[in-house]
């Protein structure tokens, strides 16, 4: 058994709580499983407060001497972590297409595109305009941008949540 540092206790016994045992194995019996989350299983607000804290990781770890070299070199080649920020963003366009575009009803394409909006608009009240940007690059694809029907019931549909759609 283990203990809560990771140390092999000799007598086998441990002093730890046994919910917490429990509870990590459960979180293993969850990390081995195969499970495919999308847009579905969330809310717009629990995805926009996901988002604000892996971009606000990923900005805090961002040293001035990266952006220097950036300002200098014109190349993110020696800024790792401007260039993870970077690419984390281009994810988050990248996961905005393929979520919508992975639905083949009208309506439910619709609602998925509505949750989107949701959520770039709340991350903008979360003052997270990275993601909030990404997440609006990605509505604004072009094969998202050519769903002419989509678009078109999402103004009839829903157009008095969203009126500059």
């Amino acid at each position: 058994m283990l203990s809560i540092n990771g140390a092999r206790k000799r007598d086998g016994k441990t002093n730890t709580n046994v919910n917490v045992d429990e509870g990590t194995a459960q979180l293993r019996r969850l990390l081995r499983m195969n499970l495919r989350i999308t847009m579905w299983d969330l809310d717009s607000t629990t995805f926009a407060a996901q988002l604000t804290l892996i971009d606000r990781d990923l900005f805090v770890r961002i040293p001035t001497t990266e952006i220097e070299a950036l300002i200098y070199q014109r190349s993110s080649r020696n800024a790792p972590n401007l260039g993870a920020w970077i690419a984390f963003s281009h994810r988050i366009a990248c996961l905005t297409v393929s979520e919508i575009l992975a639905i083949k009803q009208l309506d439910m394409r619709t609602r998925i595109m509505t949750r989107f909006i949701n959520a770039a608009d709340k991350c903008l009240a979360l003052g997270n305009f990275q993601s909030c940007r990404s997440i609006l690059a990605g509505l604004q694809a072009p094969p998202i941008y050519r769903l002419r029907r989509s678009w078109s019931y999402l103004r009839t549909h829903h157009a008095s949540r969203f009126p500059l759609v």
